[in-house]
């Protein structure tokens, strides 16, 4: 069963080959000849290649901080060879070479005068188009055609150089960019690759003093900020300084320390002295208290005789002016021994004054004449005690005062000194700020002179010609393979897709088989004659 349907399809196959042959042999030769002739009218392109190497320069590479700048290493993140291939293929660029190589008058000569066969046909062909269109514009369907200036002229050669003639690539994991020109002649393509190259180099050295400028100029604005900051800062501190004046805070806080230590030693002095008058006052009054001679105390001595208190008053008034200059005058200043003479007069005054008292409130059955030198004493203990009791209160009293006062001056010293501290390093901040913007940007005007790029670019391979005098495009040894086989195929998919649709019978098998009855003889068909 499976013989007869091989043999039916090898037969069908063969069938259709056969009785389709002219069919099969017009279409391929058509296909072929068709794609050879279209592809001749392409314009031979030829190629003219440039390989550069692109790295960053190291010089050139600058970080823009806020406020200054400073040379940077490599950053990852920035690709040179992609923003080099960029401009390269731009349209800027594409303006430059066709207006330096005046390839729009190439491309206006070859639509409209040139006498090769493919560019006469292309303009036939070109003129049908036209013609058909002017018909249906005299139809009243589209719009006529605009007349070609020397302005579209131009715009078509850029348009045909961005689209046809470029051919910029980077080579895979590489910072290699291989330039390419496809151009109508192979001296052309190599001068055009080799002019861009050095335009590249240009304008690369164009956009690194352009930028370095912008850097400059945005430098010199923050070193004026700076300058006019480090200004405000040094003015304050002088302000500062005279105002405060923290030498004089420290003179007077030694001058402040002596005192307070002279006042400590006169402090533990007139606390001795004030104790040894009192226990010589107790001795005596203990004395007197054996002799069973009631004297009057020295509370009774002040309730009853007003003077001694005033006395009292003004020998503590005295001893605090004492206090007060003993540390500042020398001992023999007049003013100071007039002092010590007032408080000496007061005491002796006191004393007299005591004794007087303390002998009229004794009673003559209980005074006894031996006891006027114990009494004198006792007078005179009581004066001593009276001094002894004004001076420490004096001493005190200063002593309170210096603390005091020296306790403001540290404290003055310490706001003082934080806030010089504060100052002095707004100072120095602003300065060191300052003169690293003046030295960033001497740096990028220096750069800003340089005539080299931002990138490093160098030339590995100088224009050349790849393919010689022979040009890259069209491929006819692959052009000529690929229209044979699209021709057999196109060819031979035509044949059985016509026999597909066919309706007769082709065999007397597929006859018995569509029927079921037995083929008994075949009819073969006749031509008629010509005449």
């Amino acid at each position: 069963m499976q013989q007869p349907m091989k043999d039916e399809l090898l037969f069908s196959a063969l069938y259709t080959v056969f009785a389709r042959k002219w069919l099969i042999l017009a279409s391929f030769l058509l296909i072929f000849v068709g794609v050879l002739f279209f592809i001749s009218l392409i314009t031979p392109r030829y190629d003219g290649t440039s390989q550069v190497l692109v790295d960053l320069n190291p010089r050139y590479q600058v970080v823009l901080f806020p406020g200054f700048t400073q040379p940077s290493g490599r950053s990852p993140a920035v690709d040179p060879t992609q923003n080099l291939v960029e401009i390269l293929t731009n349209q800027d660029m594409a303006r430059s070479v066709v207006r330096e190589f005046e390839i729009d008058k190439l491309v206006k000569q070859r639509k409209t005068e040139s006498t090769a066969m493919r560019d006469v046909v292309k303009r036939f062909l070109v003129g049908c188009v036209s013609g058909l269109k002017g018909i249906f514009v005299s139809l009243g369907i589209g719009e006529p055609a605009e007349e070609k200036t020397e302005q579209k002229w131009f715009d078509e050669a850029v348009e045909e150089f961005v689209t046809d003639w470029n051919r910029i690539e980077v080579e895979k994991e590489t910072s290699m960019i291989n330039v390419t020109i496809l151009g109508p002649d192979p001296e052309l393509s190599k001068s055009i690759a080799t002019w861009m190259v050095a335009r590249l180099d240009h304008l690369v050295g164009d956009m690194a003093r352009e930028k370095f400028i912008k850097m400059q100029s945005f430098a010199q604005q923050n070193m004026d900020k700076s300058s006019r900051e480090l200004e405000s800062a040094t003015a304050e501190l002088a302000a500062f300084l005279e105002e405060a004046d923290p030498a004089a805070l420290e003179k007077e806080q030694d001058v402040l320390i002596s005192r307070r230590d002279a006042l400590q030693t006169s402090l533990i002095e007139a606390r001795s002295r004030s104790e040894g008058a009192s226990r010589k006052l107790e001795e005596l009054y203990r004395q007197m208290e054996t002799e069973q001679v009631r004297v009057a105390t020295t509370a009774e001595v002040e309730a009853r005789n007003p003077l001694v208190n005033s006395l009292k008053s003004e020998l503590q008034s005295l001893e605090v002016q004492l206090a007060a200059i003993a540390l500042q005058l020398k001992p023999d200043h007049p003013t100071r021994k007039e002092l010590e003479e007032r408080i000496r007069t007061t005491r002796n005054y006191l004393g007299a004054e005591v004794e007087r008292e303390i002998q009229s409130r004794t009673s003559s059955e209980e005074f006894n004449p031996l006891y006027i030198q114990t009494i004198s004493q006792l007078a005179d203990a009581i004066a001593e005690a009276a001094v002894s009791d004004a001076r420490l209160n004096a001493s005190l009293a200063q002593q309170t005062e210096v603390v005091s006062r020296l306790e403001q001056v540290n404290s003055s010293l310490i706001r003082s000194e934080n806030r010089r501290t504060e100052l002095d390093r707004r100072v120095l901040t602003a300065e060191s700020y300052y003169l690293s913007l003046k030295q960033r940007a001497m740096e990028l005007e220096a750069l800003s002179r340089s005539p080299e790029g931002e990138f490093d670019i160098k030339v590995v391979d100088p224009a050349f010609n790849p393919d010689g005098e022979e040009a890259s495009t069209p491929l006819w040894n692959l052009v000529a393979p690929v229209a044979l086989v699209a021709g057999m195929f196109f060819a031979i998919f035509l044949a059985f897709f016509l026999e597909y649709w066919r309706n007769s019978y082709r065999s007397p098998l597929e006859l018995e088989a569509e029927t079921g009855v037995e083929v008994l003889a075949m009819v073969p068909r006749l031509r008629r004659p010509k005449s």
